[in-house]
Protein backbone atom coordinates (compact mmCIF):
# COMPACT_ATOMS: atom_id res chain seq x y z
CA UNK A 1 0.00 0.00 0.00
CA UNK A 2 2.85 2.39 0.82
CA UNK A 3 4.35 1.75 -2.63
CA UNK A 4 1.09 2.73 -4.35
CA UNK A 5 0.89 5.89 -2.29
CA UNK A 6 4.51 6.72 -3.06
CA UNK A 7 3.89 6.31 -6.79
CA UNK A 8 0.83 8.56 -6.62
CA UNK A 9 2.82 11.17 -4.70
CA UNK A 10 5.63 11.04 -7.23
CA UNK A 11 3.30 11.18 -10.24
CA UNK A 12 1.21 14.09 -8.98
CA UNK A 13 4.03 16.18 -7.56
CA UNK A 14 4.73 17.58 -11.02
CA UNK A 15 2.34 20.01 -12.73
CA UNK A 16 1.68 17.77 -15.74
CA UNK A 17 -1.80 19.04 -16.52
CA UNK A 18 -1.42 22.81 -16.19
CA UNK A 19 -3.49 23.56 -19.30
CA UNK A 20 -6.71 22.06 -17.92
CA UNK A 21 -8.04 23.47 -14.65
CA UNK A 22 -10.27 20.53 -13.64
CA UNK A 23 -7.51 18.06 -14.34
CA UNK A 24 -5.01 20.08 -12.36
CA UNK A 25 -7.43 20.47 -9.47
CA UNK A 26 -8.14 16.73 -9.29
CA UNK A 27 -4.43 15.95 -9.53
CA UNK A 28 -3.74 18.24 -6.59
CA UNK A 29 -6.54 16.64 -4.58
CA UNK A 30 -5.11 13.18 -5.34
CA UNK A 31 -1.66 14.36 -4.26
CA UNK A 32 -3.02 15.89 -1.06
CA UNK A 33 -4.98 12.77 -0.09
CA UNK A 34 -2.10 10.43 -0.96
CA UNK A 35 0.16 12.53 1.23
CA UNK A 36 -2.36 12.31 4.07
CA UNK A 37 -2.57 8.54 3.61
CA UNK A 38 1.20 8.24 3.73
CA UNK A 39 1.41 10.28 6.93
CA UNK A 40 -1.57 8.69 8.70
CA UNK A 41 -1.03 6.91 11.98
CA UNK A 42 -3.61 4.16 11.70
CA UNK A 43 -4.73 1.73 9.02
CA UNK A 44 -8.31 3.03 8.80
CA UNK A 45 -7.17 6.58 8.03
CA UNK A 46 -4.58 5.32 5.59
CA UNK A 47 -7.16 3.28 3.69
CA UNK A 48 -9.71 6.10 3.68
CA UNK A 49 -7.25 8.64 2.26
CA UNK A 50 -5.79 6.12 -0.20
CA UNK A 51 -9.28 5.46 -1.58
CA UNK A 52 -9.89 9.19 -1.91
CA UNK A 53 -6.55 9.62 -3.67
CA UNK A 54 -7.38 6.78 -6.05
CA UNK A 55 -10.77 8.31 -6.85
CA UNK A 56 -9.22 11.72 -7.54
CA UNK A 57 -6.53 10.10 -9.69
CA UNK A 58 -9.27 8.40 -11.70
CA UNK A 59 -11.05 11.73 -12.19
CA UNK A 60 -7.73 13.27 -13.23
CA UNK A 61 -7.33 10.60 -15.88
CA UNK A 62 -10.83 11.29 -17.19
CA UNK A 63 -10.24 15.05 -17.39
CA UNK A 64 -6.80 14.54 -18.95
CA UNK A 65 -8.34 12.65 -21.85
CA UNK A 66 -10.22 15.83 -22.78
CA UNK A 67 -7.23 18.16 -22.43
CA UNK A 68 -4.71 18.86 -25.16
Amino acid sequence: MKILISVILLFFSYPLFADCYNCESEAYDAYRDAKRAYRSNDLDSCQRYAKKAYRHASYTQDYASYCN
